[in-house]
Formats: C-alpha cells, structure tokens, sequence
C-alpha cells in the first residue's frame, strides 16, 4: 500500500482495473439475472379441483385438518388431494397466460389420492416446458394432455419409486397401489420408470406393468368392441364421428289450429373441448322447448358369449340441463347410455336394453322416478361443469334386465341428450370386453 502511495501511476492502474472488473460482474450478473427472469422463471399454472360426485378431500400443506370440497377449489404446491369409494373429481392444470388453454386434466376415480409437488411454465419468453409433477398417487387416476400446445409438456406421477413420465398429448389410465404401478396408453407414448431408473416406453393399446420388484410386463388392453370411441376421426363431413349415425328425436307441437310449430333441432358435432378430442351435443334456445332427443348410435352385432368380463365406459361432461332429474318418466336425462342385446334364453327376435342416465340436479317436491321403466338401478347424479368418467359393473354377472340373463349378442350402442333444453360433451364411449 505504502509503495502505491509513493506511486500514484501504480495506484489508479490498480483503481482502474477493479473498477473494470466490478463493472464486469455487474454486467454479467445483472445480464444473467435479466435472462433468468425473462426466459427461466417459473410461474405456477392455475390448478383448480374439481368435483364430479360427492366431496373431496383437501389437505393443505400448511394445515392439520383436511377440507371437504364439494365444488371447486384452487389448490397450491403441496396440496394432497383424495376421494372416497363414492367420490369422483379432476384436477385442471389451465395456463395462467391463457386462462381458457388446459394443459393437462388429472381425474380422481373413487378411491385414491395423490400429491400435487408444482406446476409450473416460463414466466415469460423462455422456450421451457410446461412441468407437472404429482407424488404419492395411489389408487385409479386417467390422464389428460392436451395435445397441439405451444410448447411442449412434461407430467411426471410418482408412487414408492416409481415413476410415470409423459411428454406427449394422449389419454393414459393409471392404477397404482403398493404392489404395482399399471399404466394403459389410449393413445399416446408413456414412459414407466423403475427406482433403479431402468424404463419401459408405452404406446398406443399397451398396458405396462411395474411390479414391486421392479420387473415390467406388457400386455394388451381389454377389447374395444366401440370403434371410433373418442370421436377422433371424421367421417364424410369432418364435424361429424366416422362410424358413428347422430340424429334428432324432436316431439311435435301443434297451435291451437292444428298447425305444427318448428322446433330446434339439437346439434352434433366433433370438436375439440379442454384439449380433448369430444362429441359435441346441444340444444339451446330462447323458446320454450317441447321434449327432443339428440343422440349418436354405432351398430356392433357382436358376440360376446365367450367373455368373462364386459363393461360400459364412458367420459362426459355435462355443461347444462334444463329438467329436474330425469323428467317425469325417469327418461330425459342430460345423458343416457343404451345398449340394445339378446340373451341366451330369449327366441331369436327379443331385444333387450339395457340403460343408465345421468343428471345435474333434481326438485324433490317433482316426486319424479329416477329410475326407468327398464332400468334396474337408478340413474346417478353429477356435478355440472365437471369431466365424469362411468365404468358399468360387469354385464356377465349382474342382473342386466329384471330376467337375470346373461348378454350373448350386443346389437349397438346409443347415447344420447334428452329433455327441453342441454349442452354435453362426450368423449371415449367404450364396450370393453376381456
């Protein structure tokens, strides 16, 4: 020091080149800084819970008591989110730039639950991905990414270990419980992780399977007697489902003349809903609407005598109903499900149905059946403004019709709107045969 003094030449060199050096790490860190912000920082996406059917179970991770949902809530990072045997909801993962665009959807079958860890994408121009992860799962989940993003998508569900990884869009049905983590691919790639990271990629109509040992088997899924089922492919007008035949049922009115007044007939149409492939049925309007029908029906003519197994899925979401209930005659829900058979038993020219509704709400002091003149149980309730996905009981083994007998042929399947006024969408109507 006492030489720098002595040498004021030497002194500013040495003030210079600190000086020089500061204002280049100010600049380094402050360009760094700048970058982070404008292309890596993250930003929560907006995840909201939805309930289809009863309550759901959230447990902050800030509180010690978990709360009962009914409807929606929003839920943060470290959330866990569970259902019971009767309960049923979603999770959508929405882009908070873009509050309409649905990333992912998360359906909580009854019986399960899971941990939400983030959620996140680039505040603002970076070229990251959109990152989900979810921990902890345990019991029936069905994944939905969106497909057609503007940047790419990384959902990981890990359970013990064991990890579910997806970048594409597709839907995916997940079981897991403390013996195995079983994934199906209804379209898309799935990559199954091990805890000693080895892997096995999934494609469409594949079932993996990763059992505690870490051992993986892949199977094929159960039959699909449904083509088409998600509406994916067009038919000779694109807006409408290859293989499929919609119509409308619409009951006249008559003025006190005599004369027929129009009615609107309802609408069908493929589209694209919350980033999924879906068939689209409204019927809307101003006017004081008589009853009408709108459906879409796939012939089969199929013979299912050598199953064990054959159930009924579907996944909808009913946007709005203007009848309590079912109607009066337990036959005007906003969705029912129809399949027309034969038994064994039966002379070759008996067709039996079998149905199941569904609704949104109901007037008790209506005292209206919720129940059909065919149907053996009652229809079931859900929440409107929600994904609900149905799975029948196994058709081989409880009391189809009021006989008991067991289906041999499924002649087609129908599912369709009915009532005044309704708006759903549907999408993976299946027949799954195993």
């Amino acid at each position: 020091m006492a030489n720098l003094i002595k040498n004021p030449h030497h002194l500013a060199w040495v003030t210079l080149i600190t000086s020089f050096t500061l204002f280049c790490v100010i600049s380094v860190s402050a360009l760094w800084l700048i970058r982070y912000v404008l292309f890596d920082l993250p930003m929560d996406l907006n995840t909201v819970v939805y309930v289809s059917r009863g309550t759901i179970g959230v447990l902050a991770l800030s509180d010690t008591t978990e709360r009962s949902v009914r409807d929606q809530v929003d839920i943060d990072n470290g959330d866990r989110i569970s259902t019971d045997d009767l309960s049923q909801g979603h999770i959508s993962f929405n882009d908070p730039l873009h509050a309409d665009r649905v990333i992912a959807t998360l359906q909580l079958l009854p019986g399960s639950e899971i941990n939400l860890k983030k959620a996140t994408r680039p505040r603002f121009f970076g070229e990251g991905s959109f990152s989900v992860s979810l921990t902890d799962a345990m019991g029936d989940f069905e994944i939905v990414v969106s497909n057609d993003l503007e940047r790419e998508v990384l959902l990981e569900v890990e359970s013990s270990g064991r990890r579910l990884r997806l970048d594409q869009g597709g839907t995916y049905l997940i079981h897991v419980d403390e013996n195995v983590f079983r994934v199906t691919v209804q379209r898309g790639i799935a990559l199954l992780i091990s805890p000693a990271n080895q892997t096995k990629l999934l494609e469409d109509d594949e079932v993996g399977t990763l059992d505690g040992f870490g051992n993986f088997t892949v199977q094929v899924p159960p039959l699909n007697l449904i083509q088409n089922a998600n509406f994916a492919e067009g038919g000779s007008e694109p807006s409408l489902p290859a293989i499929w035949g919609c119509n409308n049922i619409i009951d006249p009115v008559y003025d006190s003349e005599g004369n027929s007044i129009p009615q609107p007939r309802g609408i069908y149409e493929r589209t694209t809903f919350q980033g999924r492939p879906v068939l689209h049925i409204q019927r809307v309007s101003s006017l004081s609407l008589n009853h009408g029908e709108t459906f879409c029906e796939q012939p089969l003519n199929v013979d299912v005598s050598g199953f064990q197994r054959v159930v009924v899925r579907a996944n909808f979401y009913v946007e709005s109903h203007s009848v309590p209930g079912c109607g009066q005659q337990a036959s005007e829900c906003a969705l029912m499900l129809r399949i027309k058979y034969r038994s064994a038993d039966d002379p070759e020219n008996v067709v039996r149905e079998w149905i199941h509704g569904f609704y949104t709400f109901y007037d008790e002091t209506t005292g209206w059946r919720l129940r059909c003149d065919t149907c053996t149980t009652d229809h079931e309730r859900v929440n409107r403004g929600t994904w609900y996905t149905f799975e029948s009981e196994n058709l081989m083994e409880v009391p189809i019709d009021f006989q008991n007998r067991r289906p041999v042929e499924i002649l087609n399947i129908r599912f369709y709107a009915s009532g005044h006024q309704y708006e759903v969408y549907v999408t993976d109507v299946s027949i799954l045969a195993e």
